[in-house]
């Protein structure tokens, strides 16, 4: 990510320089401090670099919407917070509940620059991506996700025996048609880079198939989304064959 030019840097802290009354504003997901992405100690805050902000002018207006790239954890320490519900930040982004983090001048956007280089940043973006928590608010382009691991292992200086291609069996499997969750976003027409649904990781076979629905880890979701996914494949206007199966409904004869 290049400086813009409303960064200074000052002893290694990057910092808010307009004097205009404007403010910097993160846009950060409740869930990220729920799910411990975004973690709160005294008057700063630990984060994952890859968020969205704006500039809010003197009279309270936000400006046009930017994603701030920088694909590893710093700290952060903003002027103020405010919590915000219900927030839609662009026409692909579901209903939100967010923290704005807002800086005024002279404020530390980043408090120091001199990031440590860690494979724990690199695992930490993964987990929270594996979680649906990197993509909840759909302002990253489907054909960028891969981009921000590979710049995540650039930038903590690590290396993997591992290709490019790998990163694609998660990244398709999470990322779903938001109007049928059973199909793949990338078996869709995929006009729109934005017009995905992210789930975790641990919730796709209850979209997949009755059979590896019954095998999630949550026994009584995966039983009924099983028998819901084989209700739908069947004509029955009565009874899946499932849940004739689970509840006994069923007539099981033994012949010689």
């Amino acid at each position: 990510m290049a400086k813009p030019s409303f960064i200074n840097v000052v002893n290694d802290a990057a910092i808010y320089n307009r004097s205009d009354g404007s403010e910097f504003v993160f846009f950060v997901p409740e869930k990220w401090f729920d799910n411990n992405v975004a973690q709160i100690n005294g008057d700063v805050i630990n984060i994952i670099g890859i968020l969205d902000y704006t500039i809010m002018d003197k009279s309270g207006k936000f400006g046009k919407l930017k994603k701030f790239y920088w694909p590893s954890a710093f700290l952060t320490r903003p002027s103020y917070i405010e919590k915000k519900k219900d927030v839609v930040l662009t026409k692909n982004s579901p209903k939100l509940d967010y923290r704005l983090l807002h800086y005024k001048k002279d404020a530390e956007i980043i408090c120091c620059i001199q990031i440590p280089m860690l494979a724990d940043n690199i695992e930490e973006i993964y987990r929270i991506f594996l979680g649906g928590s990197l993509t909840m608010t759909q302002t990253i382009s489907y054909d960028k996700l891969q981009d921000i691991f590979m710049d995540s292992i650039s930038f903590n200086d690590a290396a993997y025996d591992s290709t490019m291609q790998l990163l694609g069996i998660p990244i398709s499997g999470i990322c779903r048609n938001p109007k049928d969750k059973t199909k793949q976003f990338r078996f869709g027409d995929m006009n729109n880079m934005y017009d995905y649904l992210a789930i975790q990781v641990d919730k796709i076979s209850k979209y997949t198939s009755p059979q590896t629905s019954i095998t999630s880890s949550n026994w009584d979701e995966a039983v009924m989304n099983a028998i819901l996914l084989s209700d739908k494949q069947t004509d029955s206007s009565t009874y899946s064959p499932l849940e004739k199966l689970m509840m006994e409904q069923c007539n099981i004869e033994v012949k010689p």
